[in-house]
């Protein structure tokens, strides 16, 4: 009949118990993994009467990639090169508009908003671009959970002959699913300690 020692199976026990344990404390002290804008979201749109906002494309739209078009008035005629044409890429991390064309000298504002994103937006923060006439025009952005809204602002009009291009930083939410270098560590930490048991569990039995 064959014993096991008991002193040496609570070793092994303990050292797959201790392994175990550092494994799950790596997995909770690691970096949540990046996560960036995906999906689908949509647009809508708002101006003021002395501005004008018309064409605007409702999506949805996928990340990364195009996202909606429109044109800025008065005149609102984009199509023969009158008014400013505008659009739209989204990536992960950046959203760009890209601005041609002038507007009459009216006062006001249009918003562009990006709504119904699945991941949680934590930010957005202007990068570069500016209007030619930036003295009297402005294009900002704001954000909540799910969307994005930017919004020009004026006292003399749109002018981006010639071309405008802004740039905003999003930021989102870490995921909660851990790096995959956490999950192998936690994995690899667990198998070693069982192996090791199991041998010293076959070298002590009598």
């Amino acid at each position: 009949m064959q014993l096991r020692n008991p002193a040496t199976s609570r070793t092994s026990r303990g050292a797959i118990n201790t392994a175990f344990m550092a494994g799950v404390l790596c997995l909770l002290s690691a970096g949540s993994a990046h996560s960036a804008l995906s999906g689908t979201y949509n647009a809508s749109g708002s101006d003021t009467p002395s501005i004008t906002l018309s064409n605007l494309n409702t999506g949805p739209f996928t990340v990364p990639g195009a996202g909606p078009g429109f044109c800025v008035g008065p005149p609102n005629s984009c199509s023969s090169g009158s008014g400013v044409t505008g659009s739209t890429t989204v990536t992960g991390t950046q959203v760009t508009f890209t601005f041609f064309g002038t507007t009459n000298g009216n006062a006001g504002t249009f918003t562009v908003n990006l709504i119904n994103f699945t991941t949680p937006i934590t930010g957005v923060t202007y990068v570069s671009g500016a209007f030619n006439n930036s003295s009297s025009a402005s294009f900002t952005a704001t954000s909540t959970a799910s969307s994005l809204s930017f919004t020009g602002s004026t006292s003399n009009g749109f002018d981006a002959f010639g071309g405008s291009t802004f740039v905003f930083n999003v930021t989102t939410a870490a995921s909660a699913v851990p790096e995959p270098s956490s999950v192998v560590l936690l994995g690899t930490l667990v198998a070693g300690a069982l192996f090791m048991g199991r041998r010293r569990l076959r070298g002590v039995r009598v």
